[in-house]
Order: C-alpha cells, then sequence, then structure tokens
C-alpha cells in the first residue's frame, strides 16, 4: 500500500503545475498543504476560537506587511497541551485554510497558522477571522461514572477471572 501511495504521489508531482491552477493554488506546496495537516486544537472563550487575535508576540509585521515564516497563531495538534483549559475549539483536518494561510508545525505538536504569501494585516486578520466559522467547539467525552458497588464487583470480577485462588477449586469462592 506504502509503495502504491508513494508512486501516486510521484505522479502528482509531477503534474503539480497542471493540478495546481485549476484548484486556484499557485504552487505545489500550498496544494498539497491540507493532506498532512491534523485536526488542530485553539484555546479561546465561550464565544469562539480568536483565531483573528492577533497578539505582537505571535507575528510581527514587517513593513506594514506580514510574511510567511515569521510566525502565526498558535495551535496544537494534541488536546493534553491545552490540559485545564475550559473553551477548547477544534478546526477540523478538512478544514480549507484558504488561499491566504497555511499551517506549519512549530515544533513537536504546536502548530502556527501563518500567512502563506506575504499580505496587509486587514487581509491576515480577515482571513483568520473566517476560520472562526470553521472550527467546532470541543466536547471532550463523557466518563462512565462507576458506583462504589459496581467498581467492587468489577474488581471481583476480575480478581476471579485472572487469579486463581489457592483456598478455592471452582468460581464459588468469587464474592458476587
Amino acid at each position: 500500500m506504502h509503495a502504491y501511495s508513494y508512486i501516486l504521489f510521484l505522479g502528482l508531482a509531477a503534474c503539480q503545475s497542471v493540478l495546481a491552477a485549476p484548484f486556484g493554488y499557485s504552487d505545489y506546496d500550498s496544494l498539497f498543504a491540507r493532506a498532512g495537516r491534523p485536526e488542530l486544537y485553539r484555546s479561546g472563550n465561550a464565544g469562539g476560537p480568536k483565531f483573528d487575535n492577533i497578539r505582537p508576540n505571535d507575528i510581527k509585521p514587517v513593513d506594514g506587511k506580514y510574511k510567511p515564516g515569521t510566525g502565526g497563531i498558535s495551535t496544537f495538534s494534541d488536546l493534553g497541551q491545552l490540559k485545564g483549559q475550559k473553551n477548547i475549539w477544534a478546526l477540523p483536518a478538512s478544514a480549507d485554510l484558504g488561499s491566504h494561510l497555511k499551517a506549519v508545525n512549530d515544533h513537536d505538536k504546536h502548530w502556527s497558522i501563518q500567512p502563506s504569501t506575504e499580505i496587509t494585516e486587514e487581509e491576515y486578520k480577515s482571513a483568520l477571522t473566517a476560520l472562526n466559522g470553521k472550527a467546532q467547539k470541543y466536547v471532550a467525552p463523557k466518563r462512565r461514572g462507576y458506583s462504589d458497588l459496581e467498581a467492587r464487583e468489577y474488581i471481583d470480577y476480575l480478581l476471579c477471572a485472572y487469579v486463581p485462588l489457592l483456598s478455592c477449586n471452582s468460581i464459588d469462592c468469587c464474592y458476587f
């Protein structure tokens, strides 16, 4: 399966200019960037993920424009990085970032949403605002609550099934 994928990838790479143009992509990187991006998580507030909240430490304009590779809006590919946060938002891997943005894996599980081309602050903010509507509030799966009695019964079952009792010859020694 991997060999087939590799051959397919090479074939697509050879036709990059033919494939990129009809979809509005100008280069190979932006065409295939979405394919390898995981679901990204960001802490926001109850109203939204606040992708458009550009902080000075995230990215700095150069001559009034934001440039690729100079920083971006922080996101994470792992929920563990946002442990303890109340309002977590997920940007699905299938969400289109548009022609002005790209997701870059800075290090480990940290990703930043950066400009893909040189753009003005208004264009960057507008593109980030569009992402707010594509994100979904993350709702953690509910944990099943066990009562003390259920827990004791389950432990007894495990002990009887997997740990033979020395003084017993049958399952009658279990405390069900």
